[in-house]
């Protein structure tokens, strides 16, 4: 059976031609474990009872191999300039332009071009060829332009935004939504299924905040969206970034965030949502973190809670549950039981 690596720093190999922090592969490699029998290409070691662990959820003793050929899991890393298209920011600044979605949207494509750059309101300010969510920068004045030093940038309307959510389209052209949980610095912190076994966006919990004159028009671009990154086959799937803020007490939609080529959370979230929530529509794939980590005790704990999953090893960058339940209100009874459960763990976000 091919092994493979979970290659979790792909943005940078894909943008800069090199490898990028095995730290970054270390924090996430760990998920695929779960999701398929394949050895696992790492260079990183497990204590077996985080290998015990893992087979009694899944039934399969994980293998871990540290040299030969393998598989990228996470990027594919074969057609590079097709690649670099599809996951470059610059692409969805251009093509929303292109539609005017966004109001103050604006490229700086060299330094030279600051000087015609209008600041009239806060922006955020993007690196083109960054991965998703790092190396973002508020922008409130002019001043704060000549700290960029990588180009091009993106900058677009720092937004009062309440609900994240993407669209995930996969090869076969099967299309998912989800709601995503970010924290105040932009930072994944988990994916809600209201229910999985339907993951459409009439489902989203937030669907009711919008008319359905917004919904109709966000379908419509969405579609253009899709079109646009579909003029070649597909290698892998590719999510489609949204989120939903407020202004002058009204919801509205930032259609396109961004489009990541590649395996991303939410479809990691769907996939562990697939095999073990079974039937249970809802569902929580979440990151939290604690300051040190008694694996054995941890796993204890949680093993006290129906329907709650350790994801993580001992050394892990974040701790990582699975949580799923008949419906949503059961669903956030259970998220509540958990951050009781666990006083010490830093929850990020709020559900």
């Amino acid at each position: 059976m091919e092994s493979i690596l979970v290659n979790a720093d792909y943005e940078i190999e894909l943008f800069q031609g090199k490898k990028g922090s095995s730290l970054i592969n270390k924090s996430l490699e760990f998920l695929a474990l779960f999701l398929c029998d394949n050895p696992l290409f790492t260079r990183n070691t497990y204590p077996s009872e985080y290998l015990d662990h893992v087979e009694k959820l899944t039934g399969h003793r994980p293998v871990l191999v540290k040299s030969g050929p393998a598989s990228n899991w996470w990027g594919p890393l074969k057609n590079i300039e097709h690649e670099r298209w599809m996951n470059s920011k610059l692409t969805s600044a251009e093509l929303d332009l292109a539609h005017g979605w966004s109001e103050d949207l604006q490229i700086i494509r060299e330094s030279k071009d600051r000087a015609r750059v209008k600041v009239p309101r806060q922006l955020l300010a993007k690196d083109a060829f960054g991965m998703s969510g790092m190396g973002l920068k508020a922008i409130r004045s002019i001043e704060d332009l000549h700290a960029i030093k990588s180009f091009p940038t993106i900058l677009e309307p720092l937004l009062n935004r309440t609900h994240d959510f993407s669209h995930y389209l996969f090869p076969d052209g099967k299309c998912i939504a989800y709601q995503n949980l970010v924290d105040n610095k932009f930072q994944y912190r988990g994916t809600i299924f209201k229910n999985h076994l339907d993951p459409v966006a009439n489902q989203l919990s937030f669907k009711h905040l919008l008319s359905d004159a917004m919904w109709y028009e966000f379908n419509q671009a969405l579609m253009i969206i899709k079109t646009h990154y579909m003029q070649k086959p597909l290698e892998t799937g590719f999510s489609v970034d949204s989120f939903v803020y407020e202004e002058a007490g009204k919801h509205k939609i930032h259609i396109l965030c961004e489009v990541n080529y590649r395996r991303t959370m939410g479809r990691v979230a769907y996939e562990l949502a697939g095999r073990f929530a079974k039937e249970r529509p809802w569902c929580l794939f979440l990151l939290t973190r604690m300051d040190s980590v008694n694996f054995g005790l941890l796993q204890r704990e949680v093993s006290t809670l129906e329907n709650v999953m350790l994801l993580s090893p001992p050394e892990g960058r974040y701790q990582m549950f699975l949580l799923s339940a008949e419906d949503e209100e059961k669903g956030r009874d259970l998220f509540k039981a958990l951050k009781q459960l666990l006083p010490y763990c830093q929850f990020a976000v709020d559900i």
